[in-house]
């Protein structure tokens, strides 16, 4: 999932993301390896943590 590749490109552990975006290790975890689908307000969460917008988290790539 892109969130990983965003997480490990910025330098971020799953517990530091975590941490910044105000969400367990675990629900990282789960969201990277597919066994769970975040809702929207998860999304946004992680998406201001890692600093992107929000329709790259959605569609997986950056928008042009």
């Amino acid at each position: 999932m892109i969130i990983k590749q965003l997480r490990i490109s910025k330098g971020l552990s799953q517990n530091k993301l975590a941490a910044i975006a105000g969400v367990s290790q675990p629900c990282i975890h789960y969201m990277e390896n597919g066994k769970k689908e975040p809702t929207i307000r998860t999304l946004r969460k992680i998406a201001k943590a890692l600093d992107v917008s929000l329709s790259i988290l959605l569609d997986g790539k950056e928008s042009a």
